[in-house]
């Protein structure tokens, strides 16, 4: 009687031509970047702190994670144009904020970026690699001044306007941004994530913004750490009410 001969599992594949999870080579080799590098811009922007594109994600998924990101990026604007200039009229005229404007790197950063972007090219490792590493350092260092700062903060005789600028932050803001969605033709989704954006609490950049610029950090400071403290229980309700 023959016998058959068994067939041997075939050992995992290596190297450039090992498929991946979603079924593709992995041809990091071939394109000479690696895996990481390939992976899309979107989920290289969940790794960051963003708690209101976070949040969209986790309560209406990835379509609207992707309308929570052009969110962003306008509010990054905004904060690196208007906000700056207003900071620094605490201390300076028109033309000498206007100048604190032009000197913010993220206007010229964006623009290089679009310009990449549009030509098509390819930025090579040995440059995407340190701008990474900076990038990825900019949060931990951005909290940690807000800690060393929070740490000198004095509250006597702020409370009032902390409060004030906390329920204008967490309830004045979601209410405008129901109203307003409407009159600017915004509708389903899009409305939703509008609304859970301008309902986030005081950011960091704007603690950094007014320790820059001298403009009352201390109040500042402690709207945001209040603020941050409160959303935990405004956003679980606003969050259940939208979805």
């Amino acid at each position: 009687m023959a016998l058959k001969p068994k067939t041997l599992a075939r050992p995992p594949q290596s190297g450039p031509n090992r498929p991946t999870a979603l079924g593709k080579k992995d041809a990091g080799e071939d394109a000479g970047t690696t895996v990481e590098e390939r992976i899309p811009a979107e989920h290289a922007i969940r790794e960051r702190w963003q708690p209101g594109v976070a949040l969209n994600l986790f309560a209406f998924g990835e379509e609207g994670f992707n309308l929570a990101v052009v969110c962003f990026v306008t509010q990054a604007v905004l904060t690196n144009t208007m906000a700056v200039y207003f900071a620094s009229r605490s201390n300076s005229n028109a033309l000498g904020s206007i100048a604190n404007v032009l000197r913010m790197p993220l206007l010229y950063a964006a623009l290089l970026a679009l310009a990449v972007n549009l030509s098509g090219a390819t930025v090579p490792t040995y440059l995407l690699k340190p701008v990474k590493l900076a990038g990825d350092a900019a949060v931990p260092l951005m909290l940690l001044l807000l800690g060393l700062q929070l740490s000198r903060t004095s509250l006597a005789g702020q409370v009032g306007y902390v409060g004030l600028a906390a329920v204008v932050r967490l309830l004045l803001a979601p209410a405008l941004a129901y109203g307003l969605p409407g009159t600017l033709v915004l509708a389903g989704l899009t409305r939703k994530v509008a609304i859970l954006q301008a309902s986030m609490p005081t950011g960091v950049m704007t603690g950094l913004l007014a320790v820059e610029f001298d403009a009352r950090p201390d109040l500042v400071t402690g709207v945001i750490f209040t603020s941050t403290l409160l959303s935990v229980g405004t956003l679980t309700v606003l969050i259940s009410l939208l979805r």
